[in-house]
């Protein structure tokens, strides 16, 4: 059972804002939770899923070692962005993106060249030029 404060700072994701401030997103849906689970589940903080969806996956869920709460179809049409939502809803972190910078002075031949040939391509496709 979630708490009125719990319901709040779910609802509050649905927020662009509030989602960048805390870092978090929602993944909704069994398919999708699942692909999370599969590929990046050291995102996932916590799960919100009714009976059904704890019976069927509930094993892969504790291999994972996933903090899970059983909610009542109600309580997760509160939480959730879509108007019928489908079994369980995951809380996960943002990615850790690392952010690149291109060297401009080092790597000039490189980005002259790429132009010089994207141009060729754009030039020929324009004329109807064979190349």
């Amino acid at each position: 059972m979630l708490s009125k404060n719990q319901i709040k700072e779910i609802q509050s994701l649905h927020l662009k804002k509030q989602r960048d401030i805390r870092k978090l997103f929602i993944v909704e849906g069994v398919k999708s939770v699942m692909e999370v689970l599969a590929n990046k589940a050291e995102l996932v903080i916590m799960i919100f899923a009714t009976g059904d969806f704890l019976l069927n996956n509930s094993e892969q869920i504790n291999r994972l070692k996933i903090n899970y709460t059983k909610v009542s179809t109600e309580e997760l049409e509160k939480i959730s962005l879509q108007s019928n939502p489908n079994q369980v809803l995951a809380l996960c972190n943002y990615f850790n993106v690392t952010e690149t910078t291109f060297d401009f002075k080092n790597n000039w031949r490189y980005l002259n060249h790429n132009l010089f040939e994207l141009h060729n391509i754009i030039s020929c496709g324009l004329n109807g030029k064979q190349c």
